[in-house]
């Protein structure tokens, strides 16, 4: 990561300078310490589903300061998501796999996808990264916990809607589904390799044309991290303990 940061980014110049990338990370990859962060507090939560609410207090007060050390603001700010996950109950997994769920969900992420038409309108965007304080976002203390309570509830809804639209059964890219991290973690490498090699300049001049070529450039990236063969290996990177406890499974 070290030698793409210095090599490939504009902003870094030397190694010096990834000081502060390592303690604030940058990319996907604040996510990937979110999640050492989340599995290490996991006996904890484990314990009481008390700990749900008590992460949505913690979500919502933690905005109230500018923690970039680790990148603590989404760490927190997030960390409602993962405790819901921990304790979710089995009896609403049963719902959402129930098709009298999906009219439902369909409804639901309409309802999401105007409401993302018109963030900008009531709110930035910013919000939406769980990243940067309410002071900075010329909110208030209590306006600030006021919008992102909205959005806890807004990201519930839409965690459950998607849950509820998953296929029944599986597919030939259904086993992609599992390397997901992968993708996510690994693309920004394709994507900062592609803006240092100036091949944006190969886009066409078109618009559309633009975004069709992006999306399926996009598409392609996503099933080739996201193939098996090639996921396995890269799971050394973005996991290698369970990439170890999947290597002993297979070996019997």
């Amino acid at each position: 990561m070290g030698w793409v940061r210095v090599n490939v980014s504009d902003d870094v110049s030397s190694l010096e300078s990834l000081k502060p990338w390592w303690i604030d990370p940058s990319w996907p990859f604040w996510y990937l310490l979110a999640m050492v962060v989340w599995r290490l507090a996991t006996p904890v939560v484990r314990r009481s589903w008390l700990w749900l609410p008590g992460a949505v207090a913690l979500s919502l007060v933690v905005g109230r300061w500018d923690l970039p050390w680790l990148d603590l603001n989404r760490v927190i700010g997030f960390l409602p998501f993962y405790v819901l996950g921990v304790h979710l109950p089995g009896w609403l997994t049963v719902l959402l796999k129930r098709r009298v769920s999906v009219p439902f969900a369909l409804v639901a992420m309409a309802g999401l996808w105007w409401f993302s038409a018109h963030t900008d309108t009531w709110f930035p965007t910013e919000w939406l990264y769980y990243r940067t304080p309410y002071g900075h976002l010329d909110a208030s203390t209590e306006q600030g916990m006021a919008i992102r309570a909205l959005l806890l509830g807004l990201g519930l809804v839409g965690a459950l809607s998607v849950l509820a639209l998953l296929p029944r059964r599986k597919h030939a890219i259904t086993a992609m589904g599992a390397w997901t991290m992968v993708v996510y973690l690994l693309h920004g490498f394709v994507m900062q390799g592609v803006i240092a090699l100036d091949l944006v300049d190969l886009l066409p001049d078109h618009a559309w044309t633009q975004v069709l070529a992006v999306v399926a450039f996009a598409v392609a990236l996503a099933f080739f991290l996201g193939w098996p063969p090639v996921a396995r290996r890269l799971s050394w990177i973005v996991d290698p303990v369970d990439a170890v406890r999947s290597l002993r499974r297979r070996r019997g």
